[in-house]
Order: C-alpha cells, then structure tokens, then sequence
C-alpha cells in the first residue's frame, strides 16, 4: 500500500495544499507549530474519520470556516490503479451532531467499510503510556489493529460496551431500588457471547504477534527477547481457547459468581473490559526495568512487527506514520528503528524539527528521502 497525495482544504492551518509523497521515506521538517503533525493528523483523519489530538473535531476546521476537506490518493499493492478516499467535514451548531461524508472513488462509505481499507501503524510520543500507563492504553492499542485486521471486530466491540452499558445500568438500578430485574439475563447471554469472540480475536492476534517476536530473525535483528503476554480471566483456567462452548460456559459462572458483588458495586466487575497486557524485554518486564529510551524504542519495534501481522492477514503493506520520534531517542536507538523500517519495506512518514542530526549521523544511508519543509502552512 502507497500513498501518493494528499490534498487538504481549510484543515488546521492549511488554506489549500496537496502534497505528493514518495514510495519510501517522507520527512516533514520545520518548527514547531509550523504544522507538520496535522499533515499526519490529516493522514489520521483520512482513514479513520478520527483526530489523534482532539474529540472535538471542530477545532480541524481552519478558522472562520465551515467545513473541511481531504482527498487522499493511494496504490494498492496488487493493483496499479489510483484511488481515492475523500473526507467532508461540516460543522453545525451542536459538533456532536457535524456531517461527516466518506466517498471511495466518489461512492459514498460507511466508517466500518473505511476501516482497513489503508492498515497503518501510528506513533506520538505519548505512546510510552501503553507501557507506563494503565491497561485502558494497551487494550487500545491492539483494538485498533484488530479493527483493521477482522471487518466484524468494531461492530463486536462496539455492541460488547453498549450491552455492557446497559447491563450496569441494571445493576445500578437494582441496587439503588433493591427489586430483581428478570430481563438482565438476556443482557447477560449478549456480553456473554461477546466476551468470547473478542477474547478468542484478542488471543489470536497476541499468538501470532509473539511467534513474530519469537522468530530468529528477530531475535538476531533486535539483539534483545521481546515477548508480550496477554492478561485474561479466561486464561486463568486451563480452557481450549478456541472452544466456544467452553468459554461460553465458564464466563457464564463467572457472571454467576459475581452477581452480588456487581450488584453492590453497581458495575460488572468481570470481562474483557479488564484485559491487560505485560511486555517483556530479555524476560524483565519492562514497565518495572526499562529506562525511557528502552520503553520508546520496544513500543516502536512492537508497531512494526505488528505491520507484518497485518500484512499476513490482509496481504497489504500498512503506513507507518510517526509523529517527533527523533526527539525521544538517542542515535544508537534511531539507527535501529532506521533499520527496521527499511526492512520491513514500508511507506514512512515522519516528522522532526532536526534532519540535519540524521543526515550528520549518516542514518539513512542510501535510503531515498524525500523531505518536505514545512513553514506556516506552506510545503517547500
């Protein structure tokens, strides 16, 4: 997968610009504030309908206007036909309820057929917090490559928290009133349902992911052993993770056993809604053992391993789209991540305030770069 142009109208602080990028490498250089993250933030928008920065997406509106819009060309892997993904983002008084308008080769789209159609990987410096923080962030992360991985992932998840939702208003309902509700057992069979498919999808994609981490190659390439282990109360048991009926049937007691816990807490206290992940770098888990660099550098290496299991399962190379990395890490670790970009052939997009550093360092080496200066809204 390549993108070829991008073209943005009244978004942020750009007027009307369209860019053309190149297969490989592509550097946006400029100040700060210039507005080289919301070229990536428009990138972002492009394939999600989503700001990295912002939920109020009235603030990606330049200012005084109405409405913006993108228009994204791209090359699938497999077929040398141009096409294009356009985005029309209009305000409205309440921006809760702003027209947003998806067309692919000008037909119009729903979001869920967006999603995958252009796999991407993206960085902010912020990501340490899938490390440092709470599991809120790491649950994020591989949701978001399970959405663009399997099409029905997003409705699943989608319907798991509304019925979530749903079932501890109930519990609050019934503490607050002390009465029984007879229809919490149809909500009770829905999240049942959905605990399992998400857990099985969940296992799968860290299965796979950690027989990439464990792959000789790997292991030689980032002189370090990666493992990332997947925190669930279904594999507490000793359960056949791909029987149905046996994860339907012990999520099942677990929702018994709990019932009056949930019931005084007014929340179901059990479910994939509490899944977490441990990262480990040479068998040290390094939310306790690793320094900073080491955290932002494994993040990195995590997302580009996890572009070869998008590729494995939708056949399309994904973007990398990293926002200021050079910054947080020092050259030794930028020369890795260099490294591992250029091997895993993929289209990169990347901003910095500094290129002269990398040139100096002789980073790049005979990679082909193409380098855009960014300045108050214009490209040179």
């Amino acid at each position: 997968m390549k993108i070829k142009s991008l073209e943005l109208i009244n978004f942020r602080n750009y007027e009307k610009l369209k860019i053309k990028f190149g297969e490989k490498w592509n550097i946006l250089v400029g100040e700060n504030g210039a507005g080289k993250t919301n070229i990536l933030e428009a990138l972002y928008y492009s394939v999600t309908t989503k700001s990295f920065r912002t939920s109020k997406l009235d603030n990606l509106v330049k200012n005084s206007e109405k409405e913006f819009y993108l228009n994204l060309e791209f090359l699938d892997d497999d077929i040398e036909i141009l096409s294009s993904i356009e985005n029309i983002y209009k305000k409205t008084e309440n921006y809760k309820k702003a027209q947003k308008n998806i067309k692919l080769n000008k037909s119009n789209i729903r979001l869920l057929e967006l999603l995958g159609i252009i796999p991407f990987i993206f960085f902010v410096p912020d990501d340490i917090l899938v490390i440092k923080g709470d599991g809120e962030n790491r649950r994020k992360l591989f949701d978001f490559i399970l959405y663009q991985i399997f099409p029905n992932y997003k409705f699943l998840f989608n319907r798991y928290f509304n019925v979530l939702k749903k079932r501890n208003l109930l519990l609050k309902e019934i503490k607050q009133k002390n009465i029984n509700v007879p229809y919490l057992e149809s909500w009770d069979e829905n999240l049942i349902d959905l605990n399992v498919k998400i857990f099985q999808k969940r296992c799968e994609l860290n299965n796979i992911l950690n027989e990439k981490l464990s792959d000789e190659k790997n292991i030689l390439f980032f002189d370090k052993k990666i493992k990332v282990q997947y925190i669930s109360i279904f594999l507490k048991q000793n359960l056949n993770v791909e029987n149905y009926n046996e994860l339907y049937d012990f999520f099942k007691e677990e929702l018994n056993k709990n019932y009056e816990k949930d019931k005084i807490l007014g929340f179901t206290s059990k479910g994939i809604h509490r899944d977490d992940w441990q990262f480990f770098y040479n068998e040290k888990d390094i939310k306790f053992f690793g320094s900073q660099g080491e955290m932002r550098l494994f993040i990195l290496l995590i997302k580009i391993i996890l572009s070869d299991v998008i590729f494995e399962y939708l056949r399309k190379r994904p973007i990398l789209i990293f926002d200021d990395i050079f910054s947080e890490l020092d050259i030794f670790n930028t020369k890795i991540l260099i490294d591992a970009c250029d091997k895993h052939n993929l289209q990169i997009f990347i901003t910095t305030v500094d290129i002269d550093k990398l040139k100096i360092n002789n980073l790049f080496q005979n990679a082909i770069l193409n380098i855009f200066n960014v300045k108050n809204g214009s490209i040179f």
